[in-house]
């Protein structure tokens, strides 16, 4: 059930990471929701990052683009095979406080994810895609013998590799099907700014605006040229040192993440760090502070 103080708010951001558009959800309690009863399987496939950057590589290498299609609301849109019901919250007129049975998934139920990734890959199937062996989230197009459309699907957003008369039809197809926006040329993915110069093959993705609101976050600044300096010996630290109060697992998270998305140089001195989250000393937290320095000034 959802208000502003049991529900939550969710926004659309731009290619800098801004909020543009807030939206209000109404969501469903799922922490009442009882195994093998309310709900079965949870689990909903994600594409992994390399599929979205070969997808990104082969646009740039056969001079076609990437386009953006979203589904929105996305998952209200499969159908609930379970039995659910719950209590309308303040503000439905005469059905506030009345208990209703859910036909279609709600945001907030622990199956609404992989239903509505099986609804989506149900009506793809039918249009002709053809799902990767390497990657159940890329999908593929075969028309007269040869691929006209390369799709990685996340959740309620789909890019495509093609041509863009053919990605606009698909888009019509699908539409017909799922309703879906064409947002046009990919510029934002999962955090990801993402600019490209067709005419000169390249694509560019970078989280710099996500670096630097995670370092205004933790109150870190740039000032390092190396990742991980070769005097730091994380390994050599005192054992009855007692583990500070930083928030080295969340600064960690999001290094992880910078690192597997679009900052492979850190990887190594991210894993190097990630050892000691159980019971971090004062130079394990200042060896992952500078990696984030190094983040903001090496911006690649």
């Amino acid at each position: 059930m959802s208000s502003r103080r049991n529900g939550w708010f969710a926004g659309s951001s731009n290619e800098h990471g801004d909020v543009v558009r807030a939206k209000a959800r109404l969501v469903a309690r799922s922490l009442t929701q009882r195994e093998g009863i309310e709900f079965f399987e949870t689990f909903a496939l994600t594409p992994a990052a390399s599929s979205f950057l070969l997808c990104g590589a082969i646009a740039c290498e056969l001079g076609l683009i990437l386009c953006h299609f979203d589904a929105e609301p996305a998952f209200v849109q499969s159908r609930l095979d379970e039995d659910i019901s719950m209590r309308l919250p303040p503000g439905c007129d005469e059905m506030s406080g009345k208990v209703a049975r859910l036909n279609r998934n709600l945001y907030g139920l622990k199956q609404a994810s992989m239903s509505w990734h099986n609804h989506l890959l149900t009506h793809m199937n039918s249009l002709g895609f053809e799902q990767s062996p390497a990657d159940a989230c890329v999908m593929k197009l075969v028309e007269s013998g040869s691929v006209s459309i390369v799709t990685v699907v996340h959740v309620d957003d789909t890019f495509d590799a093609g041509l863009k008369a053919r990605c606009d039809q698909f888009c019509e197809d699908l539409n017909n099907l799922v309703p879906i926006n064409n947002l046009g040329e990919l510029s934002w993915y999962a955090g990801c700014c993402v600019s490209s110069d067709w005419d000169a093959g390249t694509l560019t993705t970078s989280q710099q605006a996500f670096a630097e609101k995670t370092a205004a976050r933790f109150d870190v600044r740039s000032g390092r040229t190396n990742p991980l300096l070769a005097s730091a010996k994380i390994e050599e630290f005192d054992e009855n040192e007692p583990v500070g109060d930083w928030p080295f697992r969340e600064l960690v998270g999001c290094l992880i993440w910078l690192a597997n998305q679009t900052r492979p140089d850190i990887a190594n001195a991210v894993k190097a760090v990630a050892r000691y989250t159980n019971r971090p000393r004062e130079v394990h937290w200042r060896t992952a502070v500078g990696i984030l320095e190094y983040v903001l000034v090496r911006v690649i």
